[in-house]
């Protein structure tokens, strides 16, 4: 089979079946290559699944992907603080992203023009001494208070916080990781003031219509809120496929 055969092939089988276990999945291409190991088999899941054929919508099943996948420019100010963070410390880990990665999901166009970065809790002081070296407007782990009085919109502000474990992220070709959709998603109900105008309501809304637009991982976002403590009524926000 050509490529484009077999991934024709694998739609046809998806769209008759779906959802599509992970054990299924194996069956199915096995029926073609029978001589496949688990290893090439999860390469394989792997590989439609990054080519956004298939999506994992968590509990390890498959549907065919008919959402958008989710997708976030970087800035040139982005793509250059993570480069310089990753030059400098290569071994520490962190993540990077812009406010306006949140502007498609409002219904409110939110005015507040920062870069938030989120690094280890041992590399923060190291992190911020680096990026205040060059930028100005630098914030280190501001809390609620800090935020509202000295945090101007429209000042180009650089917010850096710490990382929570076994946060969603992808890795970038440059080193550093960027957040998964579900990442900003869980955030939005912990941290929600560094996105004002925000309430819980308008986080709903976001997480509702991020649901309909994209596909998101449930398992992804349940174990998440489970990592950050956080607590909504996730199954009654989304609607089912």
């Amino acid at each position: 089979m050509q490529k484009k055969d077999a991934t024709e092939a694998l739609k046809e089988y998806m769209i008759a079946n779906q959802p599509i276990y992970v054990q299924e999945l194996y069956e199915y291409f096995r029926r073609n290559e029978p001589w496949l190991k688990e290893s090439s088999l999860r390469w394989k899941i792997h590989k439609y699944a990054q080519e956004g054929i298939i999506y994992n919508k968590g509990k390890g099943m498959y549907y065919l992907q008919e959402k958008e996948m989710f997708s976030a420019e970087q800035t040139m100010k982005m793509q250059e603080i993570g480069k310089t963070i990753h030059r400098i410390l290569p071994y520490t880990k962190f993540t990077i992203y812009g406010m306006e990665w949140l502007n498609a999901l409002t219904i409110h166009h939110l005015y507040f023009d920062y870069t938030i970065i989120e690094v280890e809790v041992d590399a923060l002081e190291a992190v911020f001494q680096i990026v205040k070296e060059k930028y100005s407007n630098v914030f280190l782990a501001p809390d609620r208070n800090i935020f509202s009085h000295y945090i101007v919109p429209g000042e180009n502000n650089i917010i850096i916080n710490r990382l929570y474990a076994d946060a969603p992220l992808k890795k970038t070709k440059s080193g550093y990781y960027l957040p998964k959709l579900e990442k900003l998603l869980v955030d939005l109900y912990g941290e929600n003031f560094l996105f004002p105008p925000l309430d819980r309501r308008e986080a709903d809304m976001i997480l509702a219509a991020a649901n309909q637009k994209y596909s998101l991982n449930i398992t992804t976002l349940q174990r998440y809120m489970k990592k950050r403590h956080i607590d909504f009524d996730l199954e009654n926000i989304i609607a089912e496929v």
